[in-house]
Protein backbone atom coordinates (compact mmCIF):
# COMPACT_ATOMS: atom_id res chain seq x y z
CA UNK A 1 0.00 0.00 0.00
CA UNK A 2 1.53 3.28 -1.10
CA UNK A 3 0.97 6.51 0.85
CA UNK A 4 1.56 10.02 -0.46
CA UNK A 5 1.41 13.09 1.81
CA UNK A 6 -1.04 15.72 0.58
CA UNK A 7 -1.63 18.53 3.07
CA UNK A 8 -1.37 19.60 6.65
CA UNK A 9 -4.06 21.63 8.38
CA UNK A 10 -2.61 23.21 11.50
CA UNK A 11 -4.82 24.44 14.31
CA UNK A 12 -4.52 25.81 17.82
CA UNK A 13 -7.88 26.40 19.38
CA UNK A 14 -9.48 26.44 22.79
CA UNK A 15 -13.04 25.29 23.34
CA UNK A 16 -15.22 22.98 25.50
CA UNK A 17 -15.50 19.19 25.65
CA UNK A 18 -18.65 17.50 26.22
CA UNK A 19 -18.95 9.76 26.36
CA UNK A 20 -19.03 6.67 23.73
CA UNK A 21 -18.76 2.99 23.03
CA UNK A 22 -15.16 1.79 23.05
CA UNK A 23 -13.29 -1.46 22.70
CA UNK A 24 -9.82 -3.02 22.60
CA UNK A 25 -6.73 -2.05 24.52
CA UNK A 26 -3.09 -2.15 23.50
CA UNK A 27 0.34 -1.18 24.79
CA UNK A 28 3.23 0.15 22.74
CA UNK A 29 5.98 -2.01 21.42
CA UNK A 30 8.76 -0.16 23.24
CA UNK A 31 10.69 -2.14 25.81
CA UNK A 32 10.17 0.53 28.49
CA UNK A 33 6.95 2.41 27.75
CA UNK A 34 6.43 5.46 29.96
CA UNK A 35 2.68 5.66 29.35
CA UNK A 36 0.03 3.13 28.39
CA UNK A 37 -1.65 3.85 25.08
CA UNK A 38 -5.23 2.62 24.88
CA UNK A 39 -7.18 2.28 21.64
CA UNK A 40 -10.94 2.91 21.59
CA UNK A 41 -12.90 2.00 18.47
CA UNK A 42 -16.33 3.35 17.56
CA UNK A 43 -18.29 3.47 14.34
CA UNK A 44 -16.58 6.67 13.18
CA UNK A 45 -13.36 6.85 15.18
CA UNK A 46 -10.28 4.91 16.17
CA UNK A 47 -8.82 6.77 19.13
CA UNK A 48 -5.31 6.13 20.51
CA UNK A 49 -4.78 7.97 23.79
CA UNK A 50 -2.98 8.11 27.11
CA UNK A 51 -5.92 9.63 29.01
CA UNK A 52 -8.05 7.74 31.53
CA UNK A 53 -11.14 5.92 30.27
CA UNK A 54 -13.75 8.44 31.51
CA UNK A 55 -11.98 11.29 29.72
CA UNK A 56 -11.54 9.19 26.58
CA UNK A 57 -15.27 8.43 26.53
CA UNK A 58 -16.16 12.09 27.03
CA UNK A 59 -13.79 13.10 24.23
CA UNK A 60 -15.34 10.59 21.85
CA UNK A 61 -18.79 12.02 22.58
CA UNK A 62 -17.53 15.53 21.85
CA UNK A 63 -15.85 14.37 18.65
CA UNK A 64 -19.06 12.67 17.52
CA UNK A 65 -20.99 15.86 18.19
CA UNK A 66 -18.53 17.86 16.06
CA UNK A 67 -18.85 15.26 13.31
CA UNK A 68 -22.65 15.48 13.50
CA UNK A 69 -22.39 19.24 13.07
CA UNK A 70 -20.20 18.83 9.98
CA UNK A 71 -22.45 16.19 8.39
CA UNK A 72 -25.54 18.29 9.07
CA UNK A 73 -24.02 21.42 7.57
CA UNK A 74 -22.33 19.97 4.47
CA UNK A 75 -24.94 17.27 3.84
CA UNK A 76 -22.48 14.48 3.11
CA UNK A 77 -21.78 11.38 5.26
CA UNK A 78 -18.28 10.62 6.47
CA UNK A 79 -16.34 8.31 4.21
CA UNK A 80 -14.65 5.60 6.23
CA UNK A 81 -13.27 6.00 9.74
CA UNK A 82 -11.15 8.74 11.30
CA UNK A 83 -7.99 7.86 13.21
CA UNK A 84 -6.96 10.10 16.09
CA UNK A 85 -3.94 10.29 18.40
CA UNK A 86 -4.94 12.18 21.55
CA UNK A 87 -2.08 12.90 23.96
CA UNK A 88 -2.22 14.33 27.46
CA UNK A 89 1.56 14.03 27.92
CA UNK A 90 3.07 13.61 24.48
CA UNK A 91 6.66 13.85 25.76
CA UNK A 92 6.22 10.47 27.48
CA UNK A 93 4.86 8.64 24.44
CA UNK A 94 7.23 5.94 23.15
CA UNK A 95 9.16 6.79 20.01
CA UNK A 96 7.23 4.44 17.71
CA UNK A 97 3.76 5.26 19.09
CA UNK A 98 3.16 8.29 16.86
CA UNK A 99 3.46 7.57 13.13
CA UNK A 100 4.31 11.10 11.96
CA UNK A 101 7.68 12.71 12.86
CA UNK A 102 6.02 16.07 13.57
CA UNK A 103 3.32 14.67 15.86
CA UNK A 104 5.03 15.78 19.07
CA UNK A 105 5.38 19.35 17.82
CA UNK A 106 1.79 19.53 16.58
CA UNK A 107 0.44 18.23 19.88
CA UNK A 108 2.89 19.79 22.33
CA UNK A 109 3.53 23.19 20.73
CA UNK A 110 0.48 24.00 18.62
CA UNK A 111 -2.40 21.95 19.96
CA UNK A 112 -3.35 19.81 17.02
CA UNK A 113 -3.11 19.05 13.33
CA UNK A 114 -4.77 16.93 10.68
CA UNK A 115 -2.92 15.33 7.79
CA UNK A 116 -4.48 13.82 4.70
CA UNK A 117 -2.77 11.07 2.76
CA UNK A 118 -3.52 9.52 -0.59
CA UNK A 119 -3.73 5.79 -0.05
CA UNK A 120 -3.30 3.58 -3.14
CA UNK A 121 -4.76 0.12 -2.75
CA UNK A 122 -5.73 -2.35 -5.49
CA UNK A 123 -5.25 0.31 -8.14
CA UNK A 124 -7.64 2.78 -6.50
CA UNK A 125 -6.83 5.99 -4.67
CA UNK A 126 -8.64 7.19 -1.61
CA UNK A 127 -7.98 9.84 1.02
CA UNK A 128 -7.40 9.04 4.65
CA UNK A 129 -7.13 11.67 7.37
CA UNK A 130 -5.26 11.31 10.64
CA UNK A 131 -5.79 13.58 13.64
CA UNK A 132 -3.11 14.55 16.15
CA UNK A 133 -4.53 16.44 19.12
CA UNK A 134 -3.75 17.57 22.63
CA UNK A 135 -6.34 17.40 25.38
CA UNK A 136 -6.78 21.17 25.23
CA UNK A 137 -10.38 22.26 25.35
CA UNK A 138 -11.98 21.84 21.94
CA UNK A 139 -8.86 20.79 20.04
CA UNK A 140 -10.08 17.26 19.11
CA UNK A 141 -13.44 18.64 17.91
CA UNK A 142 -11.71 21.26 15.79
CA UNK A 143 -9.55 18.65 14.10
CA UNK A 144 -12.54 16.36 13.49
CA UNK A 145 -13.99 18.97 11.14
CA UNK A 146 -10.72 19.19 9.20
CA UNK A 147 -10.51 15.40 9.00
CA UNK A 148 -14.12 15.09 7.86
CA UNK A 149 -13.59 17.61 5.04
CA UNK A 150 -10.31 15.98 3.96
CA UNK A 151 -11.74 12.49 3.89
CA UNK A 152 -15.21 13.26 2.52
CA UNK A 153 -14.41 16.03 0.03
CA UNK A 154 -10.65 16.01 -0.49
CA UNK A 155 -10.69 19.77 0.04
CA UNK A 156 -10.79 22.29 2.90
CA UNK A 157 -11.29 25.69 1.31
CA UNK A 158 -9.24 28.82 2.08
CA UNK A 159 -7.78 29.25 5.54
CA UNK A 160 -10.41 31.72 6.78
CA UNK A 161 -13.17 29.26 5.86
CA UNK A 162 -11.60 25.97 6.97
CA UNK A 163 -10.32 27.30 10.30
CA UNK A 164 -13.42 29.41 10.90
CA UNK A 165 -15.82 26.52 10.38
CA UNK A 166 -13.70 24.13 12.46
CA UNK A 167 -13.74 26.63 15.31
CA UNK A 168 -17.49 27.25 14.95
CA UNK A 169 -18.07 23.52 15.37
CA UNK A 170 -16.27 23.53 18.71
CA UNK A 171 -18.55 26.15 20.23
CA UNK A 172 -21.76 24.85 18.68
CA UNK A 173 -21.59 21.51 20.47
CA UNK A 174 -23.88 21.25 23.51
CA UNK A 175 -24.77 24.91 23.90
CA UNK A 176 -27.89 27.03 23.70
CA UNK A 177 -28.26 29.60 20.89
CA UNK A 178 -25.94 32.57 21.12
CA UNK A 179 -22.22 33.27 20.92
CA UNK A 180 -19.98 30.99 22.97
CA UNK A 181 -16.34 31.90 22.47
CA UNK A 182 -13.24 32.55 24.61
CA UNK A 183 -12.97 35.99 26.21
CA UNK A 184 -9.80 36.74 24.25
CA UNK A 185 -11.73 36.33 20.98
CA UNK A 186 -13.92 39.28 21.98
CA UNK A 187 -10.85 41.34 22.87
CA UNK A 188 -9.15 40.48 19.59
CA UNK A 189 -12.21 41.38 17.52
CA UNK A 190 -12.65 44.75 19.21
CA UNK A 191 -8.99 45.70 19.05
CA UNK A 192 -8.02 48.63 16.84
CA UNK A 193 -7.46 48.94 13.96
CA UNK A 194 -10.86 47.40 13.38
CA UNK A 195 -11.21 44.06 11.63
CA UNK A 196 -13.05 44.23 8.31
CA UNK A 197 -14.75 41.60 6.20
CA UNK A 198 -12.47 42.39 3.27
CA UNK A 199 -9.32 41.91 5.35
CA UNK A 200 -10.45 38.48 6.53
CA UNK A 201 -11.47 37.16 3.12
CA UNK A 202 -8.38 38.55 1.38
CA UNK A 203 -5.86 37.61 4.09
CA UNK A 204 -4.64 34.47 2.32
CA UNK A 205 -3.11 31.42 4.07
CA UNK A 206 -2.20 32.13 7.68
CA UNK A 207 -1.04 28.60 8.60
CA UNK A 208 1.32 28.24 5.65
CA UNK A 209 4.47 29.76 7.18
CA UNK A 210 4.23 27.67 10.34
CA UNK A 211 3.68 24.50 8.31
CA UNK A 212 6.70 25.36 6.13
CA UNK A 213 8.91 25.82 9.21
CA UNK A 214 7.82 22.48 10.59
CA UNK A 215 8.38 20.67 7.30
CA UNK A 216 11.90 22.14 7.22
CA UNK A 217 12.54 20.57 10.62
CA UNK A 218 11.55 17.20 9.16
CA UNK A 219 13.92 17.66 6.24
CA UNK A 220 16.83 18.48 8.56
CA UNK A 221 16.64 15.22 10.56
CA UNK A 222 19.70 12.98 10.49
CA UNK A 223 17.48 9.89 10.06
CA UNK A 224 14.18 9.71 8.10
CA UNK A 225 12.34 7.83 10.87
CA UNK A 226 13.57 9.97 13.75
CA UNK A 227 10.75 12.09 15.27
CA UNK A 228 11.14 15.82 15.76
CA UNK A 229 11.36 16.31 19.51
CA UNK A 230 9.83 19.05 21.62
CA UNK A 231 13.14 19.94 23.27
CA UNK A 232 14.97 22.68 21.43
CA UNK A 233 12.21 23.25 18.87
CA UNK A 234 12.11 26.90 17.77
CA UNK A 235 10.01 26.62 14.61
CA UNK A 236 6.80 27.59 16.45
CA UNK A 237 7.29 30.92 18.23
CA UNK A 238 4.99 32.67 20.68
CA UNK A 239 4.60 35.53 18.23
CA UNK A 240 3.56 33.14 15.45
CA UNK A 241 0.98 31.47 17.69
CA UNK A 242 -0.39 34.86 18.78
CA UNK A 243 -0.80 35.89 15.16
CA UNK A 244 -2.51 32.60 14.34
CA UNK A 245 -4.81 33.08 17.33
CA UNK A 246 -5.86 36.47 15.98
CA UNK A 247 -6.58 34.93 12.57
CA UNK A 248 -8.59 32.13 14.15
CA UNK A 249 -10.72 34.62 16.08
CA UNK A 250 -11.44 36.67 12.97
CA UNK A 251 -12.18 33.59 10.85
CA UNK A 252 -14.53 32.24 13.52
CA UNK A 253 -16.33 35.60 13.65
CA UNK A 254 -17.01 35.71 9.91
CA UNK A 255 -18.08 32.07 9.61
CA UNK A 256 -20.28 32.26 12.70
CA UNK A 257 -21.92 35.48 11.50
CA UNK A 258 -22.64 34.14 8.00
CA UNK A 259 -23.90 30.83 9.37
CA UNK A 260 -26.31 32.40 11.87
CA UNK A 261 -27.58 35.45 9.99
CA UNK A 262 -30.75 34.58 8.01
CA UNK A 263 -29.88 37.30 5.48
CA UNK A 264 -26.77 35.42 4.34
CA UNK A 265 -26.99 31.81 5.60
CA UNK A 266 -28.21 30.30 2.31
CA UNK A 267 -25.46 32.04 0.32
CA UNK A 268 -22.91 30.84 2.85
CA UNK A 269 -24.03 27.23 2.42
CA UNK A 270 -23.65 27.57 -1.35
CA UNK A 271 -20.19 29.07 -0.82
CA UNK A 272 -19.20 25.97 1.15
CA UNK A 273 -20.36 23.73 -1.68
CA UNK A 274 -18.23 25.72 -4.11
CA UNK A 275 -15.16 25.52 -1.84
CA UNK A 276 -15.39 21.80 -1.07
CA UNK A 277 -17.20 20.20 -4.00
CA UNK A 278 -16.24 22.41 -6.93
CA UNK A 279 -13.01 23.62 -5.28
CA UNK A 280 -13.41 27.19 -6.48
CA UNK A 281 -13.68 30.52 -4.71
CA UNK A 282 -16.96 32.27 -5.49
CA UNK A 283 -17.21 34.63 -2.53
CA UNK A 284 -17.47 37.77 -4.66
CA UNK A 285 -20.10 36.44 -7.11
CA UNK A 286 -22.26 35.14 -4.26
CA UNK A 287 -22.00 38.06 -1.85
CA UNK A 288 -21.29 40.92 -4.27
CA UNK A 289 -25.00 41.77 -4.74
CA UNK A 290 -25.38 42.28 -0.97
CA UNK A 291 -21.85 43.51 -0.34
CA UNK A 292 -22.70 46.87 1.26
CA UNK A 293 -25.34 45.38 3.53
CA UNK A 294 -23.05 42.50 4.53
CA UNK A 295 -20.11 44.78 5.34
CA UNK A 296 -22.36 47.02 7.45
CA UNK A 297 -23.97 44.17 9.39
CA UNK A 298 -20.66 42.40 10.00
CA UNK A 299 -19.17 45.63 11.32
CA UNK A 300 -22.11 45.97 13.72
CA UNK A 301 -21.54 42.38 14.84
CA UNK A 302 -17.86 43.05 15.57
CA UNK A 303 -18.74 46.14 17.58
CA UNK A 304 -21.25 44.37 19.82
CA UNK A 305 -20.21 40.70 19.90
CA UNK A 306 -19.99 39.11 23.33
CA UNK A 307 -20.94 35.81 24.95
CA UNK A 308 -24.70 35.40 24.54
CA UNK A 309 -25.00 37.66 21.46
CA UNK A 310 -27.71 36.41 19.07
CA UNK A 311 -26.98 37.14 15.42
CA UNK A 312 -30.49 36.10 14.41
CA UNK A 313 -32.06 38.63 16.78
CA UNK A 314 -29.80 41.44 15.59
CA UNK A 315 -30.07 40.95 11.82
CA UNK A 316 -31.32 43.88 9.76
CA UNK A 317 -34.53 43.98 7.75
CA UNK A 318 -33.39 45.25 4.35
CA UNK A 319 -36.66 44.48 2.59
CA UNK A 320 -38.77 47.04 4.49
CA UNK A 321 -39.91 50.02 2.42
CA UNK A 322 -39.35 53.56 3.76
CA UNK A 323 -41.53 56.64 3.19
CA UNK A 324 -41.48 60.28 4.24
CA UNK A 325 -44.37 61.66 6.25
CA UNK A 326 -45.44 63.68 3.21
CA UNK A 327 -45.99 60.40 1.40
CA UNK A 328 -47.70 58.62 4.28
CA UNK A 329 -48.74 60.10 7.62
CA UNK A 330 -48.64 58.89 10.28
CA UNK A 331 -46.35 55.82 10.15
CA UNK A 332 -46.76 53.06 12.73
CA UNK A 333 -44.72 49.96 13.53
CA UNK A 334 -44.65 47.29 16.25
CA UNK A 335 -41.21 47.03 17.87
CA UNK A 336 -40.12 43.88 19.71
CA UNK A 337 -38.03 44.09 22.88
CA UNK A 338 -36.04 40.95 22.00
CA UNK A 339 -34.58 42.36 18.79
CA UNK A 340 -31.85 44.73 17.72
CA UNK A 341 -32.54 47.76 15.54
CA UNK A 342 -35.82 47.38 13.63
CA UNK A 343 -37.02 49.27 10.57
CA UNK A 344 -39.70 51.90 11.25
CA UNK A 345 -40.51 52.58 7.61
CA UNK A 346 -39.90 56.31 8.22
CA UNK A 347 -37.48 58.26 6.04
CA UNK A 348 -36.36 61.32 8.02
CA UNK A 349 -34.73 64.55 6.85
CA UNK A 350 -31.76 66.10 8.62
CA UNK A 351 -32.73 68.91 11.00
CA UNK A 352 -36.46 68.23 10.89
CA UNK A 353 -38.41 67.54 14.06
CA UNK A 354 -40.68 64.53 14.47
CA UNK A 355 -43.05 63.24 17.13
CA UNK A 356 -43.39 59.68 18.35
CA UNK A 357 -45.98 58.10 20.63
CA UNK A 358 -46.01 54.54 21.91
CA UNK A 359 -48.52 52.08 23.33
CA UNK A 360 -47.49 48.90 25.12
CA UNK A 361 -45.00 47.58 27.64
CA UNK A 362 -41.90 45.45 27.56
CA UNK A 363 -39.22 44.02 29.83
CA UNK A 364 -35.46 43.62 29.49
CA UNK A 365 -35.64 40.22 31.19
CA UNK A 366 -33.70 38.89 34.13
CA UNK A 367 -36.65 39.41 36.46
CA UNK A 368 -37.01 43.13 35.68
CA UNK A 369 -40.45 44.67 35.75
CA UNK A 370 -42.48 45.47 32.66
CA UNK A 371 -42.20 49.13 31.68
CA UNK A 372 -43.31 51.50 28.94
CA UNK A 373 -41.02 52.92 26.26
CA UNK A 374 -39.54 55.44 28.71
CA UNK A 375 -37.71 52.52 30.29
CA UNK A 376 -36.12 52.18 33.70
CA UNK A 377 -34.37 54.87 35.72
CA UNK A 378 -30.97 53.67 34.42
CA UNK A 379 -32.10 54.03 30.79
CA UNK A 380 -32.53 50.32 30.07
CA UNK A 381 -35.78 49.48 28.31
CA UNK A 382 -36.00 52.93 26.76
CA UNK A 383 -36.99 53.33 23.11
CA UNK A 384 -33.96 54.65 21.21
CA UNK A 385 -33.38 55.26 17.51
CA UNK A 386 -30.63 55.78 14.96
CA UNK A 387 -30.57 56.93 11.36
CA UNK A 388 -28.91 54.84 8.66
CA UNK A 389 -27.28 57.14 6.14
CA UNK A 390 -24.73 56.15 3.46
CA UNK A 391 -24.03 52.78 5.12
CA UNK A 392 -23.36 54.50 8.44
CA UNK A 393 -25.42 54.60 11.61
CA UNK A 394 -25.74 57.81 13.62
CA UNK A 395 -25.28 57.90 17.37
CA UNK A 396 -28.41 56.79 19.25
CA UNK A 397 -31.27 59.27 19.58
CA UNK A 398 -33.28 59.24 22.83
CA UNK A 399 -36.98 58.72 22.09
CA UNK A 400 -39.17 57.26 24.84
CA UNK A 401 -42.91 56.79 25.22
CA UNK A 402 -44.06 60.26 24.09
CA UNK A 403 -41.41 62.53 22.63
CA UNK A 404 -40.22 64.81 19.87
CA UNK A 405 -36.80 64.50 18.28
CA UNK A 406 -34.71 66.19 15.63
CA UNK A 407 -33.25 63.94 12.92
CA UNK A 408 -29.42 64.01 13.13
CA UNK A 409 -29.12 63.05 9.46
CA UNK A 410 -31.23 62.25 6.43
CA UNK A 411 -31.94 58.56 6.04
CA UNK A 412 -33.85 55.54 7.33
CA UNK A 413 -34.92 55.51 10.96
CA UNK A 414 -34.37 52.34 13.00
CA UNK A 415 -35.38 51.88 16.64
CA UNK A 416 -34.93 49.33 19.42
CA UNK A 417 -35.44 48.65 23.11
CA UNK A 418 -32.22 49.66 24.85
CA UNK A 419 -30.48 46.69 26.46
CA UNK A 420 -27.04 45.13 26.35
CA UNK A 421 -26.60 43.63 22.90
CA UNK A 422 -25.67 40.20 24.24
CA UNK A 423 -28.67 40.11 26.60
CA UNK A 424 -31.57 40.58 24.18
CA UNK A 425 -32.70 36.94 24.15
CA UNK A 426 -34.58 37.08 27.47
CA UNK A 427 -36.43 40.32 26.69
CA UNK A 428 -40.21 40.12 26.40
CA UNK A 429 -43.05 42.29 25.14
CA UNK A 430 -43.39 44.94 22.46
CA UNK A 431 -44.64 48.47 21.88
CA UNK A 432 -46.45 50.04 18.97
CA UNK A 433 -44.82 53.33 17.95
CA UNK A 434 -46.43 55.99 15.79
CA UNK A 435 -44.43 58.74 14.03
CA UNK A 436 -45.96 62.02 12.88
CA UNK A 437 -45.04 65.60 12.14
CA UNK A 438 -44.10 67.52 15.30
CA UNK A 439 -46.36 70.46 16.11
Amino acid sequence: MERRFIRVAVSATVVALVCAECSSQETTGDSQPTVVITTYTTGHFKLHTDVAEPQARATLVAMNAALDFAISHWKRPLRGQLECYLAENVAKWPTNALPHPLARIWIGKIGGATISEAVHASGNQQLQATIYASTGTGVPEHEVVHAYCCQSFGALGPDWYKEGMATVACYEVGYQPGVRCPADFVSILRKRPATTLHNIVQAGPFTKSTAASLNLMVAERDHPKRPVLLEGSTAVTVAALDEMRRSYAQSWALCYFLLKNPNYASRFRRLGEHFLVQQRDSFSPLFGPVGHQLAFEFDQFLQHVDVGYRVDLCCWDWSRGFLTLQQHSPISRRIEAARGYQATGLMVESGKTYACKTVGRWSTGGGTESVGADGMADGSGRLVGAVLHADRLTIPVELGADATFTAPASGKLYVRCRDAWHQLADNTGSVCVEFSQAR
